[in-house]
C-alpha cells in the first residue's frame, strides 16, 4: 500500500504545485478503477488502507472508486459506456487515476485520452508478461 501511495504522491505533486499557485488549499482527488468480477473483488479493506494511506501523505485528498467489469472488457459498447460514465460523473476532473489489475488499466489506456487526457495513472497488479503489449503514456507509473 505504501509503494502505491508513493508513486501517486509523485504522479500528483505537479497538481498540488498548480493549485498551490492559484492560492488555494490543494486538493487532490483519486479514482480507483477496480477490477470486478466473481473471482476476483477488491476487499473492502484494500480500499480503506489506501484512503488511509494516501490522507497520511496528502491531507485533504479524496478518493473515489469505480468497478470495471471484466467479462465485459471486449464489448467496444462496454468501452464506450465506461468512457461516457467516467466522462460525466468526473467532469470537474481528478488529480490522478489508480488502477488495479491488467484488465483496469487496459480499458483506461482505451478511454483515457477521451475522458481524461494527460492525468497520472498508478498502475498495480499487473505483471511484466501482461505490460509486454501495451503502450505506456509517460505519466503512467507501476507499483
Amino acid at each position: 500500500m505504501v509503494g502505491i501511495c508513493a508513486g501517486l504522491t509523485t504522479g500528483v505533486r505537479e497538481v498540488e504545485a498548480q493549485e498551490a499557485r492559484k492560492d488555494a488549499a490543494p486538493k487532490v482527488t483519486v479514482l480507483v478503477l477496480k477490477e470486478m468480477d466473481f473471482v476476483r473483488m477488491q476487499p473492502a479493506a484494500y480500499m480503506q488502507a489506501f484512503r488511509t494511506t494516501l490522507a497520511g501523505k496528502v491531507p485533504g485528498s479524496v478518493v473515489y472508486s469505480e468497478g470495471v467489469r471484466l467479462r465485459r472488457m471486449e464489448d467496444p459498447a462496454y468501452l464506450d459506456q465506461l468512457a461516457n460514465a467516467l466522462r460525466a460523473k468526473y467532469a470537474d476532473g481528478v488529480s490522478a487515476i489508480v488502477t488495479t489489475g491488467p484488465a483496469s488499466l487496459s480499458a483506461l489506456l482505451n478511454v483515457r485520452d477521451e475522458v481524461c487526457p494527460g492525468i497520472p495513472v498508478v498502475f498495480t497488479g499487473v505483471t511484466e508478461a501482461e505490460l509486454a503489449g501495451m503502450t505506456l503514456p509517460k505519466d503512467t507509473f507501476g507499483v
